[in-house]
């Protein structure tokens, strides 16, 4: 091994501090469930190499096996998607998914405080028309799981989702 000053090795020093504070996930067991109802899913819109569930992925970040970086630069039409987007790209995720006529499964916090919300749910009681189905996931700690980034709302023990 051979340190090396960070003035000759930018590009390294720079990835290195690269952490997602939106990285989170939903347990494979919850996975699994969801697949059984609404499955299999083509494509893994929002995940990584370590918490993707489906072979085909997209990734904010270049990753290993990843099919690409930033969803929104792919149709969705035509795939059964997998969706856990971080919250903040909830709302353009609903807002794509209609653009594109996408179906599949989105993963939401139910925050009616939420920016997301109202896109979700205009009139405050019901959801839009697009949404065929809903399930409620408890609030337990084998339903989220946290990612790598540790100053995040869902770096929590039991997570809000």
């Amino acid at each position: 091994m051979a340190w090396i000053p960070r003035t000759k090795n930018k590009k390294a020093d720079y990835l290195s501090k690269i952490v997602d504070p939106d990285d989170w996930g939903i347990s494979v067991k919850v996975f699994k469930q969801l697949e059984r109802l609404w499955g299999p899913y083509d494509e893994d819109w929002y995940a990584s190499d370590y918490n993707t569930k489906v072979s085909v992925f997209f990734s904010r970040y270049w990753n290993p096996g990843a099919v690409g970086m930033d969803a929104f630069t792919s149709d969705w039409s035509g795939r059964n998607g997998w969706f856990v987007p971080p919250v903040y790209l909830i709302g353009r995720v609903l807002l794509n998914m209609e653009l594109c006529k996408a179906f599949g499964t989105v993963i939401i916090p139910v925050w009616m405080t939420g920016r997301f919300w109202p896109i979700l749910c205009p009139d405050g009681k019901a959801f839009i028309k697009a949404v065929k189905d809903a399930r409620y996931l408890p609030e337990s700690d084998n339903v989220c799981v946290s990612g790598r980034g540790s100053n995040s709302v869902f770096s929590e023990k039991k997570l809000p989702c």
